[in-house]
C-alpha cells in the first residue's frame, strides 16, 4: 500500500514535469518571441531570448530533480521490486541522458553564446529543440507507461 502511494506521487511528478515542459515550449516560447509584436513595442529578439534563458534556468532545476527522482526510482524498481519492464526502463535512460544534455550542455552555451546570429548558434540551439522534444516525449512514455502498469495491477 506505501509503494502505490509513493508511485502516485512520482506520477503526479512526472505529469507535473511533462505538463511544465509543453508549457513552456510549446505555449510560452511563442508568445516570448512574438511580444515586441503583441506589446506594440520594440523588444529585440535577443531581449526576448534572455527572456526564454530565464525560463529554462528555472526548468532546469526541475528537471534535475526529476533525473535524481527518476534514476533512484527506477533502480529500486527494477531491483528491488522487479516492477519494470523495457519500455519504463528505456523511456527512464532517455529521459536522464535528454536531462543531461539540455542542463549541462545546450542551456549553458545558449545562455552564455556572444552572437544568435551565427550560424553555430542557429545549430546548437535547433540541438537544443530536438533534445527538449526527444525529453518531453520520452518523459510522457514513461508517465503513460508507470500509468499503464499501475492500473494493470489494481
Amino acid at each position: 500500500m506505501a509503494f502505490r502511494g509513493i508511485d502516485s506521487a512520482y506520477l503526479l511528478l512526472l505529469g507535473v514535469c511533462v505538463g511544465v515542459m509543453v508549457a513552456c515550449g510549446a505555449m510560452s516560447a511563442p508568445v516570448i518571441f512574438q511580444a515586441g509584436v503583441i506589446l506594440d513595442m520594440p523588444i529585440t529578439r535577443d531581449q526576448s531570448g534572455i527572456l526564454m534563458g530565464l525560463i529554462f534556468q528555472k526548468l532546469s532545476h526541475l528537471l534535475y530533480i526529476v533525473g535524481m527522482v527518476i534514476f533512484v526510482f527506477e533502480l529500486f524498481a527494477a531491483r528491488l521490486f522487479r516492477t519494470s519492464g523495457i519500455v519504463i526502463m528505456l523511456s527512464a535512460g532517455v529521459s536522464i541522458i535528454m536531462i543531461l544534455l539540455f542542463n549541462l550542455y545546450y542551456t549553458p552555451y545558449i545562455l552564455s553564446a556572444p552572437d544568435s546570429n551565427s550560424t553555430e548558434f542557429e545549430s546548437m540551439h535547433f540541438q537544443s529543440v530536438v533534445v527538449f522534444k526527444i525529453l518531453t516525449i520520452s518523459l510522457a512514455v514513461l508517465f503513460v507507461a508507470k500509468c499503464l502498469k499501475l492500473f494493470s495491477r489494481a
